[in-house]
């Protein structure tokens, strides 16, 4: 609030505790009406900018989440592709004709 240039005491900020509204994302989501009471000390321009403020911050909170989760996401995908088993290069021992397993067979 005082980066934004806006009241930021505790008498200012008293109302948006008792009004439940203690993150960004709860002032973007919130009621006007709830808004109204909560900011009792500010000005029409200033309510205005406050919601601004915090739905910004909440736009960019929940893109940074779903980033987060695109990552997570992204790893799992590796992670998986990297334990599935990788097919043999080369001559491969099966049990055929002419093969380690049969001539073990018959001795």
């Amino acid at each position: 609030m005082r980066d934004n240039d806006l009241p930021h005491d505790r008498k200012a900020m008293t109302p948006f505790a008792m009004g439940g509204l203690t993150s960004l994302a709860e002032i973007a989501g919130a009621d006007d009406d709830v808004l109204l009471r909560a900011s009792k000390a500010f000005t029409p321009e200033q309510r205005a900018r406050c919601r601004a403020l915090a739905s910004a911050a909440a736009a960019a909170q929940a893109a940074a989440q779903a980033a987060t989760a695109e990552r997570a996401a992204a790893a799992a995908v590796k992670q998986a592709a990297a334990a599935a088993p990788v097919p043999a290069r080369g001559k491969v021992a099966t049990p055929g004709a002419g093969s380690w397993f049969k001539r073990k067979a018959t001795k």
